[in-house]
Protein backbone atom coordinates (compact mmCIF):
# COMPACT_ATOMS: atom_id res chain seq x y z
CA UNK A 1 0.00 0.00 0.00
CA UNK A 2 1.52 3.21 -1.55
CA UNK A 3 1.16 6.30 1.28
CA UNK A 4 1.89 9.79 -0.41
CA UNK A 5 3.21 11.94 2.15
CA UNK A 6 2.74 15.38 1.81
CA UNK A 7 4.75 18.08 3.70
CA UNK A 8 3.84 21.45 3.69
CA UNK A 9 6.36 23.70 5.12
CA UNK A 10 5.21 27.23 6.54
CA UNK A 11 8.01 28.76 7.77
CA UNK A 12 7.95 31.89 9.06
CA UNK A 13 9.78 34.30 11.45
CA UNK A 14 7.53 36.44 14.12
CA UNK A 15 7.69 39.32 11.90
CA UNK A 16 7.59 38.73 8.29
CA UNK A 17 5.99 42.37 7.98
CA UNK A 18 2.42 41.14 5.96
CA UNK A 19 4.37 38.82 3.03
CA UNK A 20 3.70 35.90 1.71
CA UNK A 21 5.63 33.92 -0.54
CA UNK A 22 5.48 30.75 -2.20
CA UNK A 23 7.93 28.44 -3.16
CA UNK A 24 8.28 25.23 -4.86
CA UNK A 25 11.11 22.59 -4.10
CA UNK A 26 11.04 19.19 -5.01
CA UNK A 27 7.43 19.19 -6.21
CA UNK A 28 5.91 20.87 -2.78
CA UNK A 29 4.64 24.45 -2.25
CA UNK A 30 6.52 25.93 1.12
CA UNK A 31 4.29 28.95 2.19
CA UNK A 32 5.87 32.19 3.82
CA UNK A 33 3.63 33.79 6.01
CA UNK A 34 3.11 36.16 8.23
CA UNK A 35 2.02 35.11 11.95
CA UNK A 36 -0.72 36.21 14.13
CA UNK A 37 2.09 37.05 16.73
CA UNK A 38 3.20 40.49 16.22
CA UNK A 39 7.15 41.10 17.21
CA UNK A 40 8.65 44.20 17.06
CA UNK A 41 11.87 44.25 14.91
CA UNK A 42 12.84 48.05 14.74
CA UNK A 43 16.11 47.87 14.47
CA UNK A 44 16.58 44.02 13.08
CA UNK A 45 19.02 43.89 10.62
CA UNK A 46 19.06 40.42 9.64
CA UNK A 47 16.36 37.66 10.81
CA UNK A 48 17.96 34.31 11.46
CA UNK A 49 18.70 32.11 9.06
CA UNK A 50 19.32 28.42 8.55
CA UNK A 51 23.10 27.65 7.29
CA UNK A 52 23.01 26.86 3.77
CA UNK A 53 19.70 29.09 3.19
CA UNK A 54 15.88 27.97 2.79
CA UNK A 55 16.63 24.72 0.28
CA UNK A 56 19.01 23.09 2.83
CA UNK A 57 16.58 23.30 5.84
CA UNK A 58 14.00 21.43 3.52
CA UNK A 59 16.66 18.68 2.88
CA UNK A 60 17.54 18.46 6.18
CA UNK A 61 13.30 18.11 7.45
CA UNK A 62 13.10 15.99 4.61
CA UNK A 63 15.84 13.86 6.11
CA UNK A 64 14.54 13.81 9.93
CA UNK A 65 10.65 13.65 9.82
CA UNK A 66 8.86 10.62 8.52
CA UNK A 67 5.27 10.41 8.76
CA UNK A 68 4.45 7.85 11.52
CA UNK A 69 2.58 4.71 10.46
CA UNK A 70 0.16 5.11 13.54
CA UNK A 71 -0.71 8.85 11.92
CA UNK A 72 -1.14 7.16 8.79
CA UNK A 73 -3.17 4.38 9.80
CA UNK A 74 -5.57 6.71 11.74
CA UNK A 75 -5.41 8.86 9.12
CA UNK A 76 -4.16 12.01 10.61
CA UNK A 77 -3.32 14.85 8.99
CA UNK A 78 -3.30 18.59 10.28
CA UNK A 79 -0.49 21.24 10.96
CA UNK A 80 1.65 21.18 13.46
CA UNK A 81 3.36 24.73 15.32
CA UNK A 82 6.59 24.61 16.75
CA UNK A 83 8.52 27.11 18.30
CA UNK A 84 12.48 27.78 19.20
CA UNK A 85 14.46 30.39 19.92
CA UNK A 86 17.96 30.66 17.56
CA UNK A 87 20.32 31.84 20.22
CA UNK A 88 22.89 34.62 19.88
CA UNK A 89 25.41 32.17 19.23
CA UNK A 90 23.54 30.38 16.66
CA UNK A 91 22.57 27.30 18.58
CA UNK A 92 18.14 26.15 18.33
CA UNK A 93 16.84 25.69 21.92
CA UNK A 94 13.48 25.78 23.65
CA UNK A 95 12.31 23.45 21.46
CA UNK A 96 8.37 23.39 22.13
CA UNK A 97 5.32 22.16 20.83
CA UNK A 98 2.69 25.32 20.71
CA UNK A 99 0.07 23.01 18.72
CA UNK A 100 0.59 18.94 18.25
CA UNK A 101 -1.27 16.90 15.92
CA UNK A 102 -0.55 13.36 17.87
CA UNK A 103 1.95 12.19 20.10
CA UNK A 104 3.92 10.55 17.32
CA UNK A 105 3.63 13.21 15.02
CA UNK A 106 4.41 15.40 17.72
CA UNK A 107 7.95 13.03 18.92
CA UNK A 108 9.00 12.89 15.09
CA UNK A 109 8.89 17.09 15.10
CA UNK A 110 10.79 16.87 18.19
CA UNK A 111 13.28 14.50 17.46
CA UNK A 112 13.96 16.53 13.93
CA UNK A 113 14.12 19.97 16.12
CA UNK A 114 16.63 18.15 18.56
CA UNK A 115 19.34 17.19 15.53
CA UNK A 116 18.97 20.77 14.17
CA UNK A 117 22.25 21.94 12.93
CA UNK A 118 22.52 26.02 14.61
CA UNK A 119 21.68 28.68 12.32
CA UNK A 120 22.77 31.95 11.63
CA UNK A 121 21.48 34.49 14.39
CA UNK A 122 19.35 37.32 14.27
CA UNK A 123 21.53 40.86 14.05
CA UNK A 124 20.88 44.08 15.73
CA UNK A 125 23.18 46.84 15.47
CA UNK A 126 25.82 44.37 13.69
CA UNK A 127 25.79 42.16 17.24
CA UNK A 128 24.21 38.59 16.88
CA UNK A 129 20.82 38.52 19.05
CA UNK A 130 18.69 35.81 20.73
CA UNK A 131 15.00 35.30 18.18
CA UNK A 132 12.16 33.23 18.34
CA UNK A 133 10.78 31.04 15.67
CA UNK A 134 7.42 29.77 14.89
CA UNK A 135 7.79 26.85 12.60
CA UNK A 136 4.64 25.36 11.45
CA UNK A 137 4.77 21.84 9.28
CA UNK A 138 1.67 20.62 7.66
CA UNK A 139 1.49 16.53 7.23
CA UNK A 140 -0.68 15.59 4.36
CA UNK A 141 -1.93 12.20 3.13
Amino acid sequence: MKQILTILIFFYCLASFGQVDTVKFNGFDFVFTPSDTPLNCIGLDKFPEYKGGFEELVKFIGKNIKYPEKAISDSIQGSVFLTFIVKSTGEVTDHEIKKGLSPEIDLECLQMLNNMPNWTPAIIDNKPIDYRVIFPITFKL
